[in-house]
Protein backbone atom coordinates (compact mmCIF):
# COMPACT_ATOMS: atom_id res chain seq x y z
CA UNK A 1 0.00 0.00 0.00
CA UNK A 2 1.33 3.39 -0.98
CA UNK A 3 1.14 6.11 1.67
CA UNK A 4 0.28 9.58 0.44
CA UNK A 5 0.97 12.79 2.27
CA UNK A 6 -1.17 15.85 1.68
CA UNK A 7 -2.70 18.78 3.51
CA UNK A 8 -6.24 19.74 4.34
CA UNK A 9 -8.19 22.94 4.72
CA UNK A 10 -11.42 23.79 6.52
CA UNK A 11 -12.64 27.35 6.10
CA UNK A 12 -15.11 27.28 8.99
CA UNK A 13 -14.36 25.49 12.26
CA UNK A 14 -16.06 25.77 15.60
CA UNK A 15 -13.33 25.36 18.23
CA UNK A 16 -13.52 24.14 21.81
CA UNK A 17 -10.63 24.39 24.29
CA UNK A 18 -10.35 22.30 27.44
CA UNK A 19 -7.66 21.23 29.92
CA UNK A 20 -8.08 17.67 31.16
CA UNK A 21 -6.30 14.42 31.98
CA UNK A 22 -4.64 12.74 29.03
CA UNK A 23 -6.91 9.68 29.25
CA UNK A 24 -10.02 11.87 28.84
CA UNK A 25 -9.02 13.09 25.36
CA UNK A 26 -12.13 11.59 23.71
CA UNK A 27 -14.86 12.96 26.01
CA UNK A 28 -15.66 16.23 24.15
CA UNK A 29 -16.42 14.46 20.84
CA UNK A 30 -19.96 13.53 21.88
CA UNK A 31 -20.57 17.00 23.37
CA UNK A 32 -19.50 18.71 20.13
CA UNK A 33 -21.81 16.50 18.07
CA UNK A 34 -24.72 17.33 20.42
CA UNK A 35 -23.97 21.06 20.18
CA UNK A 36 -23.98 20.85 16.39
CA UNK A 37 -27.36 19.08 16.39
CA UNK A 38 -28.96 21.41 18.94
CA UNK A 39 -27.87 24.52 17.01
CA UNK A 40 -28.69 23.23 13.49
CA UNK A 41 -25.02 23.33 12.52
CA UNK A 42 -24.04 21.26 9.49
CA UNK A 43 -20.79 19.37 10.12
CA UNK A 44 -18.63 19.16 6.97
CA UNK A 45 -15.72 17.05 8.16
CA UNK A 46 -14.34 14.95 11.01
CA UNK A 47 -13.70 16.37 14.46
CA UNK A 48 -9.96 16.66 15.05
CA UNK A 49 -7.86 18.06 17.87
CA UNK A 50 -4.47 19.28 18.98
CA UNK A 51 -2.90 19.02 22.40
CA UNK A 52 -0.07 20.70 24.23
CA UNK A 53 1.58 20.22 27.57
CA UNK A 54 0.41 22.12 30.62
CA UNK A 55 3.36 23.57 32.51
CA UNK A 56 3.81 21.88 35.87
CA UNK A 57 1.09 19.27 35.22
CA UNK A 58 2.48 15.93 34.12
CA UNK A 59 -0.86 14.12 33.56
CA UNK A 60 -2.83 17.01 32.04
CA UNK A 61 -2.90 18.50 28.57
CA UNK A 62 -4.61 21.46 26.95
CA UNK A 63 -6.80 20.12 24.15
CA UNK A 64 -8.24 22.17 21.32
CA UNK A 65 -10.99 20.50 19.30
CA UNK A 66 -12.04 21.56 15.80
CA UNK A 67 -15.49 20.89 14.33
CA UNK A 68 -15.58 21.73 10.59
CA UNK A 69 -18.88 23.37 9.67
CA UNK A 70 -20.48 24.82 6.54
CA UNK A 71 -20.63 28.49 7.56
CA UNK A 72 -19.55 30.85 10.33
CA UNK A 73 -21.70 30.63 13.45
CA UNK A 74 -21.44 31.99 16.96
CA UNK A 75 -22.44 29.93 19.96
CA UNK A 76 -23.39 31.93 23.04
CA UNK A 77 -22.56 30.23 26.32
CA UNK A 78 -21.82 31.37 29.83
CA UNK A 79 -18.24 30.18 29.46
CA UNK A 80 -15.83 31.41 26.81
CA UNK A 81 -14.98 27.88 25.64
CA UNK A 82 -15.96 28.19 22.01
CA UNK A 83 -14.22 30.00 19.23
CA UNK A 84 -14.12 30.11 15.46
CA UNK A 85 -11.28 29.88 12.98
CA UNK A 86 -10.13 28.53 9.64
CA UNK A 87 -7.62 25.68 9.58
CA UNK A 88 -5.10 24.91 6.85
CA UNK A 89 -2.42 22.26 7.24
Amino acid sequence: MKVEQSGFQFDHCLTYTRTDKIENWFLPFEDLEKIALMNDIYQTGPIFFSMKEVEGERNYREFKYYLPINEKVEIETEQDLFGYESVKV
